[in-house]
């Protein structure tokens, strides 16, 4: 099942604000999935000390 577009463009977003480089909503469709996961794993170190 495809992500909303709404969630496509605010996973672009954060991409480019995390890692300071943009990618196009067509790549950021392509690899939502992936996406949600990694920005899942991310927001969790951010709140857990290492």
């Amino acid at each position: 099942m495809p992500l909303p577009q709404a969630l496509i463009s605010e996973l672009a977003a954060i991409f480019d604000e995390e890692f300071g480089t943009p990618i196009t909503l067509a790549e950021a469709e392509e690899i939502g999935d992936m996406l949600v996961v990694v920005f899942g794993a991310l927001s969790r170190c951010k709140h857990e000390p290492i």
